[in-house]
């Protein structure tokens, strides 16, 4: 088995992510260019370096929550596996970076954002009969579910309060 170098790249989306569902497998890529920034000791001000171009493609769900979440021009925060692939253009064939995503996020730096968790449709029945005694709110038609608290969020409890529980509480 080939081990892949992992990286992680912060920068802008510099296109719309591109939806496939091509052979059963949802498919979904973008372009992130990365530029550095450089100090010239020379002129003594800064500037940038040469820009680097990646194809992030991102696969099964994650390729779904990318497709909905991420728009050209977002700052993002992508972890993967790096390998180059070769593409034929006009001027033949032509080597790029490619990023097996693993993970996919907006750069909280520049601004704020919120999470919504992805209902799976497999997961729940579509009989309301059968979903009539369950616990929590009925799924959202465009598949996701707000994380609002206990009933959103089967996960989430409330905590305990230390006074109650006979636990001395210091500062």
């Amino acid at each position: 088995m080939r081990k892949a170098a992992t990286i992680t790249v912060t920068g802008w989306a510099g296109s719309t992510p591109r939806e496939v569902s091509g052979g059963g497998v949802p498919f979904t890529s973008f372009r992130i260019p990365v530029t550095e920034r450089r100090f010239d000791q020379r002129t003594q001000a800064w500037g940038d370096g040469p820009t680097e171009w990646y194809t992030v493609k991102a696969f099964r769900d994650l390729a779904l929550n990318v497709a909905e979440s991420i728009r050209k021009g977002d700052p993002v925060v992508v972890t993967g596996r790096l390998r180059t692939e070769v593409w034929q253009s006009d001027k033949g064939p032509q080597p790029g970076f490619v990023i097996d995503a693993d993970a996919v996020g907006h750069d909280l730096a520049w601004g704020a954002s919120s999470f919504r968790r992805r209902v799976h449709r497999s997961d729940a029945s579509e009989d309301p009969q059968e979903n009539a005694g369950q616990a929590g709110p009925p799924a959202r038609d465009d598949g996701m579910q707000d994380a609002a608290g206990p009933a959103a969020d089967p996960w989430a409890t409330p905590a305990a309060d230390p006074d109650e529980a006979g636990v001395p509480c210091t500062p």
